[in-house]
């Protein structure tokens, strides 16, 4: 079997393409297997072309690991509104892709101006954005791209041969400081870690964590 890792799509549909057909991937070979290593949604235009291409490929020769991206995207469903993050992170827009609407409903400059300009309550069920945001979560929370998220397919790791395949790094040693997690070194049990474990292990720059140790 020939394996192909991709990372961080990003709803960029083309440019994962474009790398690969570079690298000879072939969908329809037997002995071609696609490793996604996380954060195939936010912040690029085609979160459905992406979706609907994963979803095409021979599901035993796809092999899927979290990223914190897809973790985001869960948590967003459950909140009451999104945080500023959720906009930095691209995740209200591709909530807006997945339900169909018009991002430019979602976007902050829109609410500020209703809530501001035109003293709308903005967090009143009977506005329109807010109810236009009732609306998305509603339809994400049905679609099959959120049922495929919350699917038993996604792993915390790949491993093959000498290699772990994961989006950030592998759960470290930790303590809490007043300022949150502090990474400490290297802990031989994390193939056991906690799911909420790995997802702290998806934040943060992998070549930094190499690099701290």
């Amino acid at each position: 079997m020939k394996y192909f890792l991709v990372s961080d799509i990003h709803s960029f549909y083309d440019e994962m393409m474009k790398a690969l057909n570079k690298a000879k991937f072939d969908k329809d070979n037997p002995d071609h297997c696609l490793v996604v290593l996380g954060d195939v949604f936010d912040r690029g235009n085609e979160t459905k072309k992406v979706y609907e291409f994963l979803t095409s490929l021979n599901q035993d020769r796809l092999i899927l690991v979290r990223g914190n991206h897809e973790q985001l995207y869960l948590e967003l469903l459950k909140k009451r509104l999104p945080d500023n993050y959720d906009y930095s992170n691209g995740t209200v827009k591709t909530f807006c892709h997945v339900a169909g609407f018009n991002e430019e409903v979602m976007s902050r400059s829109y609410w500020y101006k209703k809530a501001f300009l035109e003293g709308v309550d903005i967090q009143h069920y009977d506005n329109e954005p807010y109810a236009s945001w009732l609306q998305i979560k509603s339809i994400v929370a049905s679609h099959p791209i959120t049922k495929w998220i919350q699917s038993n397919k996604w792993q915390n790791y790949f491993e093959l041969n000498d290699y772990i395949c994961v989006h950030s790094w592998v759960p470290s040693q930790q303590k809490y400081t007043v300022y949150g997690i502090q990474e400490t070194g290297y802990r031989e049990d994390w193939r056991n870690a906690t799911d909420v474990e790995w997802n702290d292990a998806t934040w943060g720059c992998p070549w930094k964590k190499a690099l701290d140790g």
